[in-house]
């Protein structure tokens, strides 16, 4: 498992109009770019991976509520993710140390 295989995640998520997607158990050390063009995302599973910061463009994702993160070197969150305009993230499970701007 790998970058390549979060892609190919994405590109299909991305043609089919998916509102979840699981890039967990990756091993990623950080998420890819091409995410963030997946708006209409409602749950995100990034869990299990090697990821050490969330990018501020995690707030492009203006219709996620559910997010999880546990199980990764995350220790901050970027302020850009209390701008999302939809609903407040109703569900983020995270690491131990992870200091949030929800």
């Amino acid at each position: 498992m790998s970058y390549k295989e979060a892609l190919e995640r994405i590109k299909e998520a991305k043609e089919t109009n998916a509102t979840s997607i699981d890039l967990s158990k990756l091993n990623l050390k950080e998420i890819p770019k091409k995410l963030f063009e997946s708006t209409n995302l409602i749950e995100l599973s990034l869990h299990n991976n090697q990821i050490t910061q969330l990018p501020k463009e995690i707030a492009q994702l203006t219709s996620l509520t559910k997010l999880y993160l546990y199980n990764n070197q995350i220790t901050q969150t970027p302020k850009e993710i209390g701008n999302l305009i939809n609903e407040p993230i109703s569900k983020v499970q995270s690491c131990e140390k992870i200091e949030q701007n929800l």
